[in-house]
This record gives C-alpha cells, structure tokens and sequence, in this order.
C-alpha cells in the first residue's frame, strides 16, 4: 500500500514536471486572441454572398459591425428571443443604425436616421449563421 502511494505521487511529480516543459499555445504574430463570445457571418438572402460579420465581446454589453470593410463599434442586447446590435448613437441617445437577428437567423437592418418616433422598416434582409 505504501509503495503504490510513493509510486503515485512521484507519477504525479514527473507528469507535472512535464507539462511544464510544453511550448505556449500558438497563436499567430499579430494576431489578438479571441476577445469576442460570439461570432455571426451574415450573407445576402438571394445569392449567398458573404456580406458581413456581427460579433459581441466577451462583457456581453458590446460588439461589433463589419459590412463590406464598414466597422463600427456597437451596443449589444439580448431582447427575449433575438440579438440586437446598435449604434450611430444620436445627441438623443438612441441608434441611427441597429441590426437584428431573430431566433432563425434572419438579420435585418434598421435606419432610424429621419424617425422622430424611433420606429423605422427593414431595409436589408440577411441570412445569419452562429460561427
């Protein structure tokens, strides 16, 4: 009993000792670690095309826009079912500009420039997938 316990424990040192030894996790040169929760690639309903990223940072509270090299810093809110990315915010303080993604993941574009009650269409639909 003694003998398998000393053995164990001088394992447990040599495997120890030897994750120790490993390199560092690779991450490429110049490239930031992950710094987002989530990622969503969203692309034109019709053709397929790739037209933009959605991301939301690691606080939950923030993300991301990138539409064809457009990039804007954004608020982030879970609201019931769907994500809702906001931003172009206004001396009001509301968003110029949101995008919505429902539970099926169609993404839809909001331009509330001109509203002065705060409603406004769709005027882009996108298909979205969860990266």
């Amino acid at each position: 009993m003694a003998r398998s316990t000393i053995l164990g424990g001088v394992i447990l040192i040599v495997v120890c000792s030897c994750a120790s030894l490993l390199p560092p996790p690779n991450n490429p040169p110049n490239q930031e670690p992950n710094t987002w929760s989530e990622r969503w690639e969203c692309y034109d309903y019709i053709y397929g095309r790739k037209l933009g990223i959605l991301t939301v940072d690691r606080d939950g509270l923030s993300g991301t826009v990138d539409f064809d090299g457009i990039v804007a810093s954004t608020g982030f809110a879970i609201q019931g079912i769907e994500r809702r990315w906001d931003w172009d915010f206004g001396t009001d303080g509301r968003s110029d500009s949101a995008i919505v993604i429902s539970a099926d993941g169609t993404g839809r574009f909001y331009n509330f420039r001109g509203s002065y009650d705060g409603s406004a269409k769709a005027s882009d639909l996108f298909k979205c997938k969860r990266r």
